[in-house]
């Protein structure tokens, strides 16, 4: 049965569906260092364990916002953390909202544009969260944003030309995994780091929230669109951000600002996707085991077809025809070891409490410009102390969007130059 392809619009712009026609390359690839130079701060990044693993990774695009409606100075850098084992995972960074500053954990979200956090009074619904709800009564800055104001006509659509409830404007969003928020559009000082403070942020303070797994409490929005993040610090960061996700619970990660950790990045170009120009484009241009690539006839989907990256998809999905070739060139890589059973979409495991040595397939992954071996943490999902899954899994068409998900991430800084139209790697940036 073919699964659905998964959909994601800005709150400016209507509803499409995805096309297969290659994006737009934006910049060559010229191999030149970050624009932003140092990060002066570092923000952590944790990565938590979300329960109910089988469900997670059957999720396509689980964090891309689907459908958005509207009914109802110096570079800093922010800390991420993760988790392996039988449990999936996401990656949490926290920041200040408000005056004084209130914690909140949010989830590093580059598939979506838009931040939101559970408020008081949760007029409708709100789920279980380990921190207080924000409440908007308590801060010196808050500002609901009116239905007069030309911020509003932002989160119009098609549907509802005029997104208000009374005098206050309003937000809906929904992701590929069914999560959703729907609230208030409003304005409070955020504080990254322990001291930069980014006043009248735009946010979502969230009236009716559902989460599909978690207990976070919202989402930082790293998308490209006007009312992101990245956007709304274009004066202080020029448009540039990078983050390393850690490899397990244990590690810590970073999420910077305006600048990058590491050196010795090698850069591809990011692609425009026409009807989606707020998720980052990517253009994969090849796959190996063990250095030989894959039968030529697979490969020549992944240059014809539209792929992106994104931090909150846990496992890379790629065209059936190309994941067939790399499963069986696995398979054979790996034959004289003992297989275990599927877990969920994952359909290719081994058993290696027997051995002393995780053994490497060497999966390469080629990109414009950029070649990337990803070694046993990039090539397998731990799903327990003795079993390991191949972290790749087809998708239900050859034309269906491609996604480079976050286990072949982890560890190493990505940045992203939204502003040259570039995406830089370095490897072995946290653990």
């Amino acid at each position: 049965m073919r699964r659905p392809v998964p959909m994601a619009i800005s709150v400016v712009r209507p509803f499409f569906v995805l096309s297969v026609m290659l994006g737009l390359l934006l910049m060559p690839c010229d191999g030149r260092l970050p624009t932003g130079g140092s990060p002066g701060k570092t923000l952590q990044v944790f990565q938590k364990k979300i329960p109910n693993l089988a469900k997670m990774l059957d999720k396509v695009g689980k964090r891309i916002r689907r459908h958005q409606s509207n009914n109802a100075g110096p570079p800093v850098s922010n800390p991420t953390m993760s988790g392996a084992s039988s449990e999936a995972a996401i990656f949490l960074v926290t920041v200040g909202l408000g005056t004084p500053p209130v914690t909140l954990q949010l989830e590093l979200s580059t598939g979506s544009d838009w931040t939101w956090t559970q408020c008081t009074p949760c007029a409708t619904s709100c789920y279980s969260q380990t921190d207080p709800y924000f409440n908007p009564s308590y801060s010196t800055s808050y500002a609901n944003v009116s239905c007069s104001s030309s911020t509003c006509t932002l989160f119009s659509g098609p549907s509802n030309p005029v997104p208000c409830s009374g005098q206050t404007c309003d937000y809906s969003i929904i992701y590929g995994d069914g999560s959703n928020s729907t609230g208030w559009v409003a304005t409070d000082t955020l504080t990254l780091g322990s001291d930069l403070m980014i006043p009248n942020y735009l946010f979502g303070c969230g009236q009716n929230n559902g989460l599909y797994a978690g207990s976070f409490d919202g989402f930082l929005g790293l998308a490209n669109t006007s009312v992101s993040l990245v956007s709304q610090t274009t004066s202080q960061f020029g448009k540039y951000f990078a983050y390393c996700l850690p490899y397990s619970s244990d590690s810590t990660g970073f999420l910077t600002f305006g600048g990058s950790n590491s050196t010795g990045f090698i850069f591809t170009p990011l692609v425009l996707l026409p009807q989606y120009p707020y998720l980052y484009g990517i253009q994969i241009i090849g796959i190996s085991v063990g250095g030989i690539p894959l039968p030529a006839s697979s490969l020549n989907l992944l240059v014809n077809a539209h792929a992106i990256i994104d931090s909150g998809t846990v496992i890379t999905r790629l065209p059936p025809t190309v994941y067939d070739a790399l499963r069986t060139a696995v398979r054979a890589s790996l034959a004289n070891y003992t297989t275990a059973p599927a877990v969920s979409i994952l359909d290719t495991c081994y058993d290696f409490s027997k051995v002393q040595t995780i053994p490497d397939p060497n999966i390469g992954i080629s990109f414009q410009g950029v070649g990337l071996t990803l070694g046993t943490t990039g090539a397998f999902y731990v799903v327990s102390s003795s079993q390991r899954c191949l972290a790749f899994a087809a998708n239900g068409d050859d034309s269906d969007l491609i996604i480079y998900g976050n286990i072949q991430q982890r560890t190493w800084e990505i940045a992203y130059d939204v502003a040259g139209g570039s995406l830089g790697f370095s490897p072995n940036a946290c653990a």
